[in-house]
């Protein structure tokens, strides 16, 4: 299993979002790679298959694609920002068609919301920035899956002294250091809030 997001979005597209139609595995043709992408909802997971074309793919067509149990294409539209888990049974790449999006800006909800990098580029954990940086009760923490765990920092506002000498908002461990973790392009990563907020994502 692997969190990943997509710093694209559908070349044209008026809205940030791209169809999941244009994430495509290296192996289209067989089975045995990858199998299954979940979208957290709030509450659940949406979970969608991918039909290689030696299972007769989606549609009308049959080409390989994603799909519903029934092996209806799916139709679904991913926010720019928003992460996803990818389950396949053997290591494979993962091609996006899309275009580069110029926004840098990520709604979450009070609870858990999977986010990623929605940004071209890698940036530092510190480069996730909550839009209120002054109070507790709102961005509380990352959790970042690192193929068999978690690793997890947490965010302290102004009012709870910061982080490092100059305590200063931002991400830390346990004992309040600051901390240094890449977040690449494509990542994802959950964020616990108490309060729905918008996350800044930027190359500091």
């Amino acid at each position: 299993m692997t969190i990943l997001g997509t710093p694209f979005v559908d070349v044209g597209a008026q809205d940030a979002v791209l169809n999941i139609q244009a994430i495509k595995p290296s192996d289209t043709e067989n089975s045995g790679g990858v199998s299954m992408l979940r979208i957290w909802n709030g509450s659940s997971y949406d979970i969608y298959t991918y039909y290689p074309a030696e299972e007769y793919g989606v549609g009308e067509n049959e080409i390989p694609g994603w799909g519903d149990n029934d092996q209806n294409e799916a139709d679904v539209d991913i926010d720019l920002g928003a992460g996803y888990w990818i389950q396949s049974a053997k290591s494979e790449t993962i091609t996006i068609a899309g275009q580069v999006s110029d926004e840098n800006t990520v709604p979450i909800r009070a609870g858990l919301t999977l986010v990623s990098n929605p940004l071209p580029m890698d940036i530092d954990i510190q480069g996730i920035v909550p839009s209120d940086t002054e109070n507790s009760g709102g961005v509380s923490m990352l959790r970042m899956w690192n193929g068999t765990s978690y690793n997890i920092y947490t965010y302290y506002p102004a009012e709870e002294y910061g982080v490092g000498e100059n305590e200063v908002p931002g991400w830390g461990d346990n004992d309040q250091n600051e901390v240094h973790v890449t977040i690449s392009a494509g990542c994802g990563v959950w964020i616990q809030s108490a309060k729905a907020e918008t996350l800044t994502f930027q190359n500091n």
